[in-house]
């Protein structure tokens, strides 16, 4: 397979990944982690276009990003490109990350893989999805990490507390989720990064 990022691009990608590596832990013997509970069907070809990150458990690579989103598209090959684009400041230019999708569950397309920087490969599961395809909550399976992405660029509070309790069913530890800023007025308010 044709590796796609460049390196001035993957380095903090590569990090963050490394420093998720280091944070999830020692398993308990004996104990084995339930898989999150995806949904039962995904329309990849509606899933396709731009999503706004409303809010995340912070990680390494996105921490301190503005009104960051996200825009899917499917490939020849059966893989899904994600184009991550967000700003470091207000008024600022955008840059972009280019991610790669393999969807491992392909009777469900709820399950698959995602990499910033090929090999290294994290798996996740759509935990939820709005019948109308306007709002999603994506988890990583070892619960790491958690996105609340939106069709459009703000969610009203009673859809975001019931995603929040979505991550919550699932094991994600939710005093962690902060919002992303959309507007300077968003900065330094409680629950956003």
């Amino acid at each position: 397979m044709k590796i796609r990022t460049h390196l001035g691009n993957a380095l903090p990608w590569l990090a963050m990944l490394a420093l998720a590596a280091c944070a999830t832990g020692v398993p308990e013997f004996g104990k084995e982690e339930e898989p999150l509970k995806a949904v039962g069907y995904v329309d990849l070809d509606r899933y396709m276009g731009r999503w706004y990150l409303i809010a995340n458990i912070p990680n390494f690579a996105e921490r301190g990003n503005i009104a960051p989103y996200v825009e899917y598209s499917r490939r020849r090959d059966g893989y899904i490109d994600d184009k991550y684009t967000a700003l470091e400041a207000f008024g600022g230019k955008p840059f972009t990350k280019d991610g790669l999708i393999e969807i491992t569950n392909p009777m469900t397309g709820a399950e698959g893989r995602i990499t910033f920087l090929e090999p290294l490969w994290e798996d996740y599961a759509v935990i939820f999805l709005d019948p109308d395809y306007r709002y999603t909550v994506v988890g990583l399976q070892n619960r790491n990490y958690v996105w609340f992405f939106a069709r459009e660029p703000r969610l009203g509070n009673a859809v975001y507390q019931a995603m929040i309790e979505v991550a919550r069913d699932n094991g994600f530890d939710v005093t962690r989720i902060l919002r992303f800023p959309r507007e300077s007025a968003d900065v330094g308010v409680p629950g956003y990064q």
